[in-house]
Formats: C-alpha cells, sequence, structure tokens
C-alpha cells in the first residue's frame, strides 16, 4: 500500500515491543511479552485491522481490473454503476452476478486474503444469499465456499436487508427489544423522575438506529407509544393506572411546561428527512450514484421513475412532498442554496433565490427555453439582462410570454455572485445552515406547520 518504511518501522515497535506483568499478592512478577503482539482494547488494533481489511479492498479491485470477477451492474450506459463489495469494519458484503467465475475467484481471493493478511476467515459464519437464484445453485455454491445459505430478509450492521417495512412483523424485532429492556426493570419500585428518566435517556434512544433508515407502520408506533406510556405511568399487567397527564404534555417542550419526551412519529420524520438533505450535499457518494442509476437524475435531482420503486425510496418521496405529514412540505420549504461563484447552482433547479426555484416560479418560459440545464455562472456571463444572450428559446415568445422574462430579469438584477466562493446548501431551521435533528422535529410540532399538503411531484 506504499506506507513509507520508517512508519512501518515504528508500527511494528509496538506491535513486537509491547509487554506486560501480573500482580500476584501484590508482588509484580517479571515482565513477559504478548504472543499477539498488542494487548485486548488496545487502540492500536482496529486502526491495524482497518488496514489490514483494505488490502482486501485492494485485493478485490484487482480482481475486477483482471476482469476475474464481474460485480452488479445497475443504471445505463450513460449511468452505469457497479458493485462489488460493502465494507465497514469486520462486516463485508461481496456482491456480484450469478456464474461459477465469480465463485471461484471469491473462493481465491478469500484464501489469498488469508495467506496474505494472517487472519483467518471463518466460513461457517460466513452466509450466502441469493436474489432471484434457484436453491439448488445456491446449495452448490454453498458447498464450494463451506459457508451457510442465507434468505432475504437478512439483518446486515443490525438492520433488515429485504422484506417489506410496511408488514408489522418487519419491525417486530423492535418492539421485543422495547420489552427486552424494560424486563430487567420493575417500574413499581421506581419513583416518577426515574422513570423518566429511564423513558428520555434509555428508551427514546432505541430506535433512533432503525428510524433513521426506515418509516415505521401506524401499529408500531402505536404500540412504542403503548410502552412508553405504561412504563411512566407505572403498569403492570395486574394493575392499571389512571393516566393523569396529557400526552402531549409529556411531550412538549420544558419551556412550555412539558417533560420534553420525544415524540415518535416527528422523530422518525426528521431522522428520514436527513436523507433528503444528503441527497444534496453528498452527491459524489457511492449510495448516491446507485439511486440515481436506478431512478434516473434530472437537473441534479435525484428523479422518480415508473411505478416500480422501493418503498423506502416512495417513503422519502412522501416526506419531501409532505405527503400524509401535517408539516406539509417541510423539508423543500426549508432548504435554500448559497449561490458563491455559481458554477455548482443551477439556474433553473435550484432554490438560490431567497429558496425560490425559477424553473416552478417561470415553468412556461423554462419549458420553451433551450438551456435548461444552464448554471448560474453560464448564464451571468452570457448576460441575464432581457436581451441578454443567456436566453434562448424554442421559439419566438408571444407578448405576456416576454412579460415574464422582464419580470425574471428584474429579479436577477441585484444579484451578485462571489468569485472566490462555490457556493453550498442551507438549512434555514437552525442556526449552522446544516441539517439538524431537532429542527424538523421542533417545526413539525409548531401550531404553523399543521397544514396538510397533498402536492405530488415527481423528483427529490
Amino acid at each position: 500500500m506504499n506506507y513509507p518504511t520508517l512508519w512501518r518501522k515504528w508500527i511494528m515497535e509496538c506491535v513486537s515491543t509491547a509487554s506486560t506483568y501480573i500482580l500476584v499478592n501484590d508482588s509484580p512478577t517479571d515482565e513477559f511479552k504478548f504472543e499477539w503482539g498488542l494487548r485486548q482494547g488496545d487502540p492500536l488494533s482496529p486502526f491495524l485491522f482497518l488496514i489490514a481489511t483494505k488490502g482486501l479492498n485492494v485485493m478485490m479491485n484487482a480482481l475486477v481490473e483482471a476482469e476475474c470477477f464481474f460485480g452488479y451492474k445497475m443504471g445505463a450506459n450513460n449511468n452505469l454503476v457497479s458493485i462489488t463489495h460493502i465494507q465497514f469494519a469486520n462486516d463485508t458484503l461481496l456482491i456480484g452476478g450469478r456464474s461459477w467465475a465469480n465463485i471461484r475467484a471469491l473462493k481465491a481471493l478469500l484464501l489469498l486474503f488469508e495467506a496474505t493478511s494472517g487472519l483467518k476467515v471463518n466460513f461457517h459464519k460466513s452466509m450466502l444469499v441469493g436474489v432471484n437464484i434457484h436453491d439448488s445453485w445456491l446449495a452448490e455454491a454453498g458447498s464450494v465456499l463451506h459457508c451457510k445459505l442465507g434468505k432475504v430478509p437478512f439483518l446486515y450492521l443490525g438492520l433488515p436487508i429485504g422484506g417489506d417495512p410496511r408488514n408489522l412483523k418487519f419491525s417486530q424485532p423492535l418492539i421485543d427489544r422495547f420489552k427486552s429492556r424494560l424486563s430487567g426493570w420493575k417500574t413499581k419500585n421506581l419513583s416518577l423522575g426515574g422513570r423518566l428518566v429511564l423513558l428520555k435517556s434509555v428508551l427514546s434512544s432505541l430506535p433512533v438506529y432503525f428510524f433513521s433508515f426506515f418509516k415505521a407502520p401506524v401499529g408500531i408506533i402505536s404500540s412504542i407509544k403503548s410502552i412508553f406510556n405504561c412504563l411512566f405511568l407505572g403498569d403492570c399487567e395486574e394493575v392499571r393506572k389512571i393516566s393523569w397527564i396529557n400526552r402531549d404534555t409529556i411531550c412538549s417542550k420544558k419551556e412550555d411546561g412539558g417533560l420534553g419526551v420525544r415524540r415518535i412519529q416527528e422523530f422518525n420524520l426528521a431522522l428520514l428527512g436527513k436523507w433528503c438533505w444528503r441527497m444534496r450535499v453528498e452527491k459524489r457518494s457511492l449510495w448516491y450514484r446507485v439511486l440515481a442509476s436506478r431512478y434516473g437524475e434530472v437537473g441534479g435531482i435525484i428523479a422518480k421513475e415508473g411505478r416500480f420503486n422501493s418503498v423506502w425510496w416512495n417513503n422519502l418521496i412522501n416526506i419531501k412532498n409532505g405527503v400524509g405529514v401535517g408539516g406539509g412540505r417541510w423539508f423543500d420549504d426549508n432548504v435554500g442554496r448559497e449561490v458563491g461563484d455559481g458554477a455548482h447552482t443551477l439556474f433553473w433547479w435550484d432554490p438560490w433565490i431567497d429558496g425560490l426555484v425559477l424553473k416552478n416560479s417561470f415553468g412556461r418560459i423554462f419549458d420553451l427555453a433551450n438551456n435548461k440545464m444552464a448554471t448560474v455562472a453560464e448564464m451571468y456571463s452570457l448576460g441575464w439582462g432581457e436581451d441578454g444572450e443567456a436566453w434562448k428559446w424554442q421559439r419566438r415568445l408571444f407578448a405576456w410570454e416576454e412579460e415574464k422574462v422582464q419580470e425574471c430579469c428584474d429579479i436577477l438584477t441585484n444579484i451578485v455572485l462571489e468569485p472566490n466562493h462555490s457556493g453550498r446548501w442551507i438549512w434555514h431551521l437552525h442556526a449552522s445552515s446544516t441539517y439538524n435533528v431537532a429542527s424538523p422535529c421542533n417545526h413539525l410540532l409548531t401550531p404553523t406547520s399543521n397544514n396538510l399538503s397533498t402536492t405530488h411531484t415527481s423528483e427529490i
């Protein structure tokens, strides 16, 4: 990997010179060296492990370049993305098409990685999962790799992969986790303050990881609320108590006279809204390119194409458009673009003039424009005055269309670009101008955001 020789010597010194002693009756024994080099829990251990797994990444890329392994491809030729492997610490997904060449390449890769790194691949804990592949072929491939066979859905990094999130059984493990966590607590022995601390510090944090990716069904939200209410009231199976405090009061902010407990549904929406934000600021990431190849990208925005969309994607579309959400179009209404030099800001598509999207406000002249994908910098350099060269049309404009152009030019009169600033996305609900989960939670709870919006659009 081309690490410097001196740096490697330093690391080997750390690994080969580690020693310790044991206290026997409060007296230290002679020092001895570790056989494996590092103590358990040494902060250097995960760092070295990541270097070793980086070696697996290098070897996989070499296989792909040599055309010995073929990953899973998606998208058209101009937007093709091939995925071969995904790594997170010691969890690795190797992804490829159905072929015996890929199976043999994987077997050779893992054995070579063992010999090179000194690590041992546990094939018995590894799992081979097929999507739309016959079980007999999977069984033969599993016998070659000496690993177990898995089925969809399966768990990866604690989240279920595959399945329908709208099904209550899909989210049932989350409810079981709540119940198992509460099984060791005797709520009758806790004061009201103790139950509140348990509710806010422990239980409210359990669903964060799950809620950050999946939209929980109404039935699961109701079950979690019921668990919260029973805990706070000190209920048990034998005795049911009267609720002396309104649920809205419990979930209100402390400055408003409440107890500050999170509202589950709004918290779930705010966590999912972060994906909409990341789609704007992380366009170079692999996951964004996968989504863009799957659903298409128009004007720097991933477009919804066809009716065969995943449930996860449809949920993001609904959150962004405010469908079924009491806060209306709470995401789009609070996102803006700081234009800077305009080189990375699309003139028609981005909300760069006080949150105004020109293609929506001037839809007629946008339809007639030839340069629909022009940036602000390009339009500015050509001249966006009424008679500027930036305005090129598919046909001659009518009088009322020329009035629309004049109206647009009036808006652009006082715009000044900043040459040394590339521009950025702005979240208006937080002082840092970046998306913060707490800010949409508070926004969704304000009375002014309770107007239900049912506007349907086909892009995000």
